[in-house]
């Protein structure tokens, strides 16, 4: 499941993700992340909310690799990681990249 939201006051761009993050799903996640973004990435922050998500595939880190150099490693970060997914940013090094919560 994913839902976008986009707040103009604070020029942030929620999206917000639920249960697996796999293979099936993230082409359809990954292509209206990129549509959303065209749209509002020259000018907003980007915050992915994992906060439903309870698996994460290398296929959902190549999303989330992706919007993160759209809108710039600065102007994006992931909140509300379960612990063992939030460890899975951590021992890939993103953690490094972008602020992961």
């Amino acid at each position: 499941m994913l839902e976008l939201t986009y707040c103009a006051e604070q020029a942030r761009l929620t999206c917000t993700f639920a249960g697996r993050m796999d293979g099936s799903n993230s082409p359809e996640a990954d292509a209206r992340v990129k549509a959303e973004l065209a749209e509002f990435g020259d000018r907003a922050s980007v915050v992915f909310d994992l906060g439903g998500v309870d698996y994460v595939s290398s296929a959902f880190l190549r999303v989330i690799i992706g919007a993160a150099k759209t809108v710039g490693e600065a102007r994006f970060s992931v909140v509300n990681c379960q612990p063992f997914i939030k460890r899975l940013f951590v021992d890939a090094g993103l953690d490094r990249l972008f602020t992961v919560s």
